[in-house]
């Protein structure tokens, strides 16, 4: 039954089923989260204002108490009554408090310690207000022993009930907390299980789907990809009535046409190979397009038979070395094309002897001529090795002094290298001297903070010794032994503090010139470090030299072998050019058997008629060309051997010493 649903059906079923589990897991999820709401918006709306308000109620009263305790303690009538009104504003705000609790509180227990709360306000008011009577009275015993008596009693009962008020919010609140908790674990365990289960449900769902769509789609693929490589021997099975079992069964039918098609061409390839070209396919075998091709081969073998009967005929007279034959028949398209090119073909056979007979004749000509200019090459390279051995032995002296330039280059770089290195010891011992300066003026700072406390010392100690001697004025006749000893006291101090003061412009001094050191220290370091990067610049400057006069000698080196290597080419450039003289006189031998053998062919009157003496000039100026293109590739070669070698060496112009 499921072999036969369609796919769309199968998709929907599948997808229809997931649907309705992840509605049954929403509407789950949306009645647990309702629940934690509930929990949440009653500890949010409820317990926390009805704690915050009790809490609010207990710092009020002690804001009230410390009001009081300040009334007590200040005697500045304004701020005494500024504390007054605070505590009176602390007992409105309370008021406030209780009537949002009166409102907020529901459960009979929360109603009854609110009452109590309230009864103990009730008697704790009075015993406030005996007390702001008695303050506004100025008896403040009266009222510090009210405060320590019953008002601390009744203070102490009025946040007792406040503070189970608060006790009994707390516990009602971690209860709500507690219940969306497990709200909340419920919750998450149910969307596990639903979604493990819409889970494993999907998996297995989406695997049987797609098998059983990808396990026939992929059987088609592989008989597509099978016709596809031209191989029709495959065996189509199929039991199902969906798309893909309707595919199959039209893949068999493609087959089973492709096969029939096959076969014949098959018959008619193998009959054209035999060369029995008259075979021709049954076309009514076959249905539309595949018809259309057994129709078309056989029209083809029909168009094929003339024109190939006739190019053999040609073909076998040109064989027989008669080049007047051509094809003459009616032809279209390709075959058309087949017998233009065979009679070209044929015209150009023709043609090309007829050259070469002409050319034969000229070979034999120019032959002569190489022969002479062999002789005469010969000389030439006589004496151009002469030439080479003198360009040697200048290129030999030139080595030599460029060996010389090398060394001296190299010393250069040794005294280089060492003023370089005592250029950086002198600057890092100016570095050192610095540092030594620096921690000169740090010491010379902390000298004068240390001298400044001095003279602070001796401020003080003048200060003081005034003020004994001012006691001692007042103690009279007892008192004038110890104004004598102030006095003194008071001499050194002053004594102290001009010596302080002394020492400090001293060590001023001190500091100024040590930072005027510091300066000059760092230009002379400045100073060597510019000489520094100047020496370091001229000794890279000198290894440059020293590696382009290495490079140079090296240079000079390969001229010389190339030179010697060129003497010897010019030498055997002469031996070269006596045997081209030999060979010339061969090739004028070969150039008159050639001509015998093309006077066999039976050539037409129209190609013999060809222009002879326009050959025979383009003849001789092709090879004038020939020799001079040569002439000029040999010449090009050794030009860019030259330039590559020259390339090698190192430039030393201005713009490689610009950076110095």
């Amino acid at each position: 039954m499921f072999k036969n649903m369609k796919i769309g059906m199968r998709l929907g079923l599948g997808f229809g089923v997931i649907i309705v589990l992840l509605i049954t897991m929403s509407i789950t999820t949306i009645t647990q989260m309702k629940t934690i709401s509930g929990n949440l918006d009653q500890v949010v709306h409820d317990r926390f204002p009805k704690t915050i308000s009790a809490n609010n109620i207990l710092d009020d009263i002690n804001v009230a108490a410390r009001g009081l305790r300040n009334m007590v303690l200040l005697t500045d009538s304004t701020k005494i009554s500024e504390e007054q009104q605070r505590v009176l504003d602390v007992r409105k705000s309370v008021a406030e408090e209780f009537n949002l609790l009166k409102e907020k509180i529901n459960t009979v227990e929360g109603k009854k310690i609110l009452n109590d709360a309230l009864d103990a306000r009730e008697a704790y008011i009075p015993v406030q207000n005996q007390i702001l009577k008695l303050l506004g009275e100025k008896k403040k015993d009266a009222a510090i022993a009210l405060i320590f008596g019953d008002f601390r009693v009744h203070q102490n009962n009025y946040m007792g009930k406040i503070t189970e008020l608060i006790n009994l919010v707390e516990e009602l609140t971690n209860k709500e907390g507690e219940t969306g908790l497990s709200a909340a674990k419920t919750a998450e365990l149910t969307i596990y299980l639903l979604a493990g289960f819409i889970l494993i449900f999907s998996i297995i769902a989406a695997i049987f789907i797609t098998r059983s769509i990808t396990s026939p789609i992929s059987q088609c693929i592989d008989i597509a990809d099978k016709v596809a490589s031209g191989d029709t021997s495959i065996q189509i099975m199929s039991d199902s009535k969906d798309e893909t079992g309707l595919l199959l069964s039209s893949l068999e039918k493609m087959v089973s046409s492709i096969k029939a098609l096959v076969t014949d061409v098959n018959i008619l390839s193998k009959a054209a190979v035999d060369g029995k070209l008259d075979t021709r396919a049954d076309a009514s075998k076959h249905q539309g397009d595949y018809r259309k091709i057994i129709v078309g081969v056989n029209d083809t073998l029909d168009a094929v038979i003339t024109p190939v009967n006739e190019a053999a005929s040609v073909l076998d007279k040109v064989a027989n070395r008669d080049l007047t034959a051509r094809m003459i028949g009616d032809y279209k398209g390709d075959l058309a094309t087949i017998k233009k090119s065979l009679n070209l073909a044929v015209d150009n056979l023709d043609n090309a002897l007829q050259q070469v007979s002409e050319a034969a004749e000229q070979v034999t000509s120019a032959s002569n001529q190489i022969s002479s200019g062999s002789q005469s090459l010969a000389q030439g390279a006589n004496e151009q090795a002469s030439s080479l051995e003198e360009v040697s032995s200048s290129l030999e002296e030139m080595a030599s002094m460029t060996k010389q330039n090398a060394d001296n280059a190299t010393q250069a770089k040794s005294l280089s290298g060492e003023s370089e290195q005592n250029t950086t010891t002198g600057t890092e011992a100016m570095e050192r001297m610095s540092s030594a300066i620096n921690k000169i003026k740090e010491s010379s700072d902390q000298t004068a903070k240390i001298v400044k406390t001095i003279d602070e010392i001796a401020m003080q100690t003048n200060l003081l010794a005034l003020n004994a001697a001012v006691e001692a004025a007042r103690a009279g006749e007892a008192g004038r032994g110890f104004a004598v000893v102030a006095e003194e006291v008071r001499n050194l101090a002053q004594r102290s503090a001009q010596a302080a003061k002394n020492t400090a412009d001293m060590i001023s001094e001190s500091v100024k010139n040590a930072d005027d050191g510091v300066k000059i220290a760092d230009e002379v370091s400045q100073s060597f470090e510019s000489i520094a990067t100047s020496t370091k610049k001229v000794n890279d400057l000198i290894a440059e030299i020293a590696a382009a006069s290495q490079e140079q000698a090296q240079g000079i080196d390969q001229v010389n072998s190339a030179v010697a290597q060129m003497d010897k080419v010019t030498q055997q450039n002469a031996a070269n050019s006596e045997e081209s003289a030999s060979a010339a006189e061969e090739l004028s031998s070969q150039a008159e058997e050639l001509k015998t053998m093309i006077d066999q062919f039976a050539l037409s009157m129209a190609s013999s008629q060809h222009k002879p003496a326009s050959i025979r000039q383009d003849v001789k100026r092709e090879t004038i060309a020939a020799a001079t293109a040569h002439h000029l590739d040999i010449k090009g070669k050794k030009a860019a051997k030259k330039q590559t070698k020259t390339d090698t060496f190192l430039s030393l112009d201005d713009s490689a010493l610009k950076d110095f």
